[in-house]
């Protein structure tokens, strides 16, 4: 059975005249012996026979270029597709420029929204808070240890020492 699968992939080759001497004449000695694999033989050769009786078609003019085309266009990415040629025009660098600005301006905004929040719940600013608190709130999120982490936890509890306690 292996035998057959074997010869059964190298029946094309052996068609096209593809297989070193050695390689065709081990086919052939199975061809005589295996009733299935010649049958398959003659649908493979009756395929190609099939084939060659098939009419040429002549595609038309510039058929080729338009199958490039579109085979390169698939493969570009799906939002360079959609805005078409603007990301072409720009270099690399300008893209990235733009990419870096655009991040920047969303952090800013996320930021303040973020900032925004926390001095509003926060107790300790009183409603109308200076701009010199708000930035001092604000620069906490550079914090080695945010605040309320699990970080900031774990260091309250190194650093608590019932001997020194300092509270009256």
């Amino acid at each position: 059975m292996k035998t057959c699968q074997s010869v059964k992939k190298k029946l094309s080759a052996y068609q096209d005249g593809e297989l070193s001497a050695v390689q065709k004449d081990a086919i052939e000695a199975h061809l005589r012996t295996c009733d299935g694999c010649r049958r398959y033989l003659e649908d493979l050769v009756h395929t190609y026979q099939l084939f060659e009786a098939l009419p040429q078609i002549k595609p038309a003019s510039g058929f080729s270029k338009q199958i490039i085309d579109r085979t390169t266009r698939a493969e570009e990415l799906f939002w360079v597709r959609t805005l078409g040629g603007a990301f072409r025009l720009l270099p690399a660098s300008a893209a990235m420029a733009m990419l870096a600005i655009v991040g920047l301006l969303a952090g800013t905004v996320l930021g303040n929204l973020l900032t925004e929040d926390r001095l509003n719940s926060s107790r300790s600013f009183s409603v109308n808070y200076s701009r010199q608190s708000a930035t001092l709130v604000s620069l906490t999120v550079f914090d080695a240890i945010p605040p309320s982490s699990l970080a900031d936890g774990y260091f309250k509890m190194a650093n608590h020492n019932p001997e020194h306690n300092h509270e009256t």
